[in-house]
Parts: structure tokens; sequence; C-alpha cells
């Protein structure tokens, strides 16, 4: 799972509980809704970009673009391979794919227009293993 930063996260809920910040968000008046946040350039420029009609919206378009991996999950996934490595299992290179395809999910995005840099690193994990 990805995580957001905690200033996005202290953004969306208080936009959640503040009927005022939240009409702000979804009105001409978004860069100043923004001025009591301490958002990165990343962060500020997605959501001032947003075309988001609604709170879950927005809050997509920032896990697609601003979350970063949650290295709980990683370091779970990996260990789940190597005990299945050593539990035995017959078809080992099955399920390492299907680990490193769940490991470059979690990576963020890279802006390919065609997807081609996701279908590299995935070839390059398959030809190592």
């Amino acid at each position: 799972m990805a995580m957001l930063s905690q200033e996005i996260n202290r953004f969306l809920g208080n936009a959640l509980l503040d009927p005022a910040l939240f009409k702000c968000i979804f009105s001409n008046e978004r860069a100043r809704a923004l001025q009591g946040f301490n958002l990165g350039p990343e962060e500020r420029s997605t959501i001032l970009a947003s075309h988001a009609r609604s709170l879950s919206e927005l809050s997509r378009e920032l896990t697609l673009t601003c979350a970063t991996p949650d290295m709980a999950d990683l370091n779970a996934g990996i260990d789940r391979f190597y005990q299945s490595l050593h539990a035995g299992v017959k078809q080992p290179a099955v399920h390492m794919e299907s680990i490193a395809q769940r490991i470059l999910n979690t990576l963020p995005a890279q802006h390919s227009p065609d997807g081609s840099a996701e279908s590299e690193k995935l070839a390059k994990l398959k030809a190592v293993s």
C-alpha cells in the first residue's frame, strides 16, 4: 500500500471536516486553501492542477502522483518469498514474478506514456530469476 505524506493527510482531513476549506478547494480559491499547509512542490502543483470534483477524486490523484511505497508491505512480500523458497515450493519463479510485480506496483509511477519503463523493469527482474 502506498502512503501519502502527513501534511497531505492533514490537508485532506481538514477538508473533510471544515466545510469552508472544502468549498475553497473546489472553487477558484484553491490556492488560498493551500496557504495553511506545508505541502511540497509536487503535492501543491498536483492539487492546483487537479480537475477533481470530489475529495475522493482528489485523494486518488494525490495517491497516484505523490504517494510513496509502504516499506512494511515491501518487506513482508520479500519475507513471504524467502519463506516460500525454503518451504519447498515447486515453482518459486512464478511466486517471484508475482512478488516482483507487486513490488513494482508500489513504486512511484515513472511518467512513461506507453508504460515501457515498467515493462523493461519486469523483464529485467524475470531475467534475473
